[in-house]
């Protein structure tokens, strides 16, 4: 359930449909209202094009894993 939630938060605050990631993403628009419902959850393969359209490097796809299998994003501090 934390998938769907995580994925609720990027298509609001993208201001993005559902069907139009579907398209960008290349997977049927149903497979994104499964996940949106917490139905299902991605296998390996969309979730890497899921975290690839969503984040834009490496340390932001490690924030948003941790979110989507935790429930809660984690943020690092950098010191000095």
């Amino acid at each position: 359930m934390h998938f769907a939630m995580w994925l609720q938060e990027q298509l609001y605050t993208r201001k993005l449909k559902s069907k139009k990631f579907a398209d960008e993403i290349g997977i049927h628009p149903s497979t994104v209202s499964h996940w949106l419902k917490g139905k299902r959850e991605p296998d390996s393969t969309n979730l890497k094009k899921t975290l690839d359209f969503f984040c834009s490097n490496m340390s932001q796809k490690r924030v948003h894993l941790h979110w989507i299998y935790y429930g809660k994003p984690v943020y690092t501090i950098k010191k000095g």
